[in-house]
């Protein structure tokens, strides 16, 4: 007959991983998983992010290049940038320049705020020119 004695030193010999071991291990895995998945997660955001931003500031500079004309005819407007570039929009917003110190160069200058877009996104690329009006309006 077997001893409980004779149990617990059979059992020494033999090879393999307590239940405790198999569950601490698979903790620290899961912990290292979502740590990893995070940061993949943030660098897919981040990529994004900066492919927004590249694209925009592409389209932006596409549409000054049409401001380069009469400065004293820039008005608010707003449009897309067609075919070529669908879902991409622009706005542009000028202002009068104030400025009490230099009240006549200000009245020379013409704020323009142009903000490029994608519909449906709340991201907002804007670049803001000041513009030398040559005849006063």
């Amino acid at each position: 007959m077997t001893t409980v004695s004779d149990r617990l030193h059979a059992g020494r010999g033999q090879k393999g991983f307590t239940l405790l071991e198999v569950m601490i291990s698979v903790s620290i895995l899961t912990i290292g998983f979502f740590a990893i998945y995070s940061l993949f997660m943030q660098s897919v955001a981040a990529s994004g992010e900066a492919r927004f931003r590249q694209q925009a500031a592409f389209l932006s500079t596409l549409k000054e290049s049409t401001l380069v004309g009469d400065t004293s005819e820039v008005s608010s407007d707003e449009g897309d940038f067609g075919e070529d570039y669908p879902g991409w929009r622009w706005r542009l917003s000028p202002s009068k320049v104030e400025h009490k110190e230099f009240e006549e160069v200000a009245k020379r200058l013409k704020r323009v705020r142009l903000e490029v877009f994608q519909d449906g996104s709340d991201r907002v690329y804007g670049t803001t020119h000041y513009l030398f009006v040559t005849e006063e309006s």
